[in-house]
């Protein structure tokens, strides 16, 4: 299990995150990843790493999953990588120049009201254990066009920067799960927050994320 006892681990996320942090260390800059664990206090600027984004897709031989890294300063993240290897598809995106896919600029849907949209969550067995979490999901369904739940954090970020979904919104997540997907969407001109509207942390553990024009519409229902 993983280190939070959320999901499995497979050989590939160990071999995946020691070939990452071997590397990365060489820079000297501190390195925060997964199946090491959130350990509070540490360097303020650092690497956050996820080595395998959607395991058990992986375990199943579903295409999604990814491999993510991202280079922060507190919760202001400069750099975002995230690849999903069976499609070869690479999202890069840099504070100030934009998200590229493949070398290709990336911008957010159009879409403009929520009634039209289709949305990003996981929907899982944490979800079915709480009930405010079953009822925020009822109410967003009752709203939108149309629900998906791939599982993978990560790539449901890029899918929103790469304008193939609409919004995401997910609880219970930790800063590997957000701080590379983050900065896709912002720099493909979407928006992301807390619940409520406010500045998104990366300890605060939900996120909503959104091509910008339905993040108010989806905020107000999600943080009741």
């Amino acid at each position: 299990m993983k280190a939070d006892g959320a999901g499995p681990v497979t050989d590939a996320d160990l071999a995946s995150q020691t070939a990452i942090v071997e590397t990365l260390r060489s820079s000297g800059i501190a390195v925060l990843a997964e199946e090491d664990g959130l350990r509070p206090g540490g360097a303020l600027r650092r690497w956050i790493v996820d080595p395998l984004d959607g395991t058990t897709n992986f375990i199943k031989q579903l295409p999604w999953f990814c491999v993510a890294i991202a280079l922060a300063t507190a919760d202001d993240v400069d750099l975002g990588v995230v690849y999903a290897p069976l499609t070869d598809e690479l999202f890069i995106a840099e504070r100030g120049k934009g998200t590229m896919l493949n070398g290709r600029r990336q911008r957010v849907s159009d879409v403009a009201l929520l009634s039209d949209s289709c949305l990003h969550t996981s929907c899982d067995r944490g979800m079915c254990r709480v009930p405010e979490r079953l009822e925020r999901f009822a109410r967003v369904a009752l709203q939108v066009g149309e629900l998906r739940s791939p599982n993978a954090a990560l790539l449901d970020l890029a899918y929103v920067a790469a304008g193939r979904v609409d919004g995401f919104w997910e609880q219970g997540l930790a800063p590997w799960d957000l701080a590379a997907g983050s900065l896709l969407v912002r720099e493909a001109g979407g928006k992301t927050s807390d619940f409520r509207g406010g500045p998104l942390q990366l300890a605060s553990n939900e996120i909503v994320a959104s091509n910008g024009k339905i993040h108010d519409e989806l905020t107000m229902i999600v943080g009741i």
